[in-house]
């Protein structure tokens, strides 16, 4: 006799609780009750209608618990199924849009790499013009340094008058031990003391050229400029300056201060005459430039 299970119908084998299908307890046996030559061809009962809610008692045997294996059999496929084309999907799924961020960024790229090398070309310009322009500068300050350097070791040594000093204009003054020099008309002797030995000579505003000189032997022009300097130093006074110069074939040097007390420039020129001498010629005056200071370009030893 044929047991059916009650849940899904199919054929128990003999002594079986649970349905190999679908796990069903089948503990109540469906027997079909026809026999005969046609046992072969059963009717199985009908499926029931209700859900069969399984019990809270735990069944004694461990058969209970085992899922059927045509159940796992599925179960497995598709888990198997499902795991291998996860790695697939893994590794090709950012590969689409990695190779599309490529292809789409490649132009930026390319326009980065041409803006890099437009500023490195830019840098490049802008440091050579700099470079250029500074050494422009560099050649322009010594030009004009060795124009100055030059101007000072020969200061106007080809000017020997005064243009503002015609001979209708001025006369000469000094003396055989002093040298000479060219003053403008109007200019009268003055004299600061008594006991002075010097020859000077003003214009009553405040312009007064004075002459004098010692043995070489006594002091050499640059023994005594570097005296004056020290003087004018000990006097509080500003803007000292020493310098090299030559007027009339005569070489020295030429020493200016300003006297800050009295609001009077100093201009000096120590020279190493021909005559044996040492020669001092001094022009002072209220203003820093004035044509009263060209009376120096007159000098000469002879009248």
């Amino acid at each position: 006799m044929s047991k059916f299970c009650k849940k899904c119908g199919k054929v128990l084998e003999n002594d079986a609780n649970f349905c190999t299908v679908c796990g069903t307890n089948n503990a109540e046996v469906v027997e079909n009750t026809t026999a005969g030559a046609n046992d072969s061809v059963q009717t199985p009962p009908p499926t029931p209608v209700t859900v069969v809610t399984p019990t809270s008692t735990a069944p004694a045997s461990s058969e209970a618990i085992l899922i059927p294996s045509a159940v796992q059999q599925a179960t497995n496929n598709e888990v198997v199924s499902s795991l291998q084309s996860m790695p697939e999907i893994a590794t090709t799924a950012p590969v689409a849009p990695v190779t599309t961020m490529g292809a789409y960024d490649r132009p930026f790229r390319k326009a980065k790499k041409r803006k890099r090398k437009n500023d490195a070309k830019i840098i490049y310009v802008v440091a050579a013009v700099a470079g250029s322009l500074f050494v422009l500068i560099i050649l322009v300050f010594l030009l004009v340094f060795l124009l100055s350097f030059k101007g000072g070791t020969n200061e106007n040594e080809t000017k020997i008058h005064n243009p503002q000093l015609t001979e209708k204009e001025s006369f000469r003054i000094g003396n055989a031990d002093f040298g000479f020099v060219s003053v403008p008309n109007g200019w009268t002797p003055y004299k600061q003391d008594e006991g002075n030995r010097t020859l000077q000579y003003s214009n009553g505003s405040g312009w007064i050229v004075t002459l004098y000189s010692v043995p070489a032997s006594d002091a050499s022009a640059q023994e005594w400029a570097t005296s004056i300097v020290g003087q004018m130093k000990s006097a509080a006074a500003e803007d000292i300056g020493l310098e090299e110069t030559k007027i009339d074939q005569c070489s020295g040097y030429k020493v200016f201060a300003y006297y800050k007390n009295v609001s009077t420039y100093l201009a000096a020129w120590i020279l190493n005459g021909t005559d044996g001498k040492t020669h001092y010629i001094a022009i002072e005056g209220p203003n820093r430039y004035d044509d009263n200071y060209d009376i120096i370009y007159t000098f000469n030893l002879t009248k």
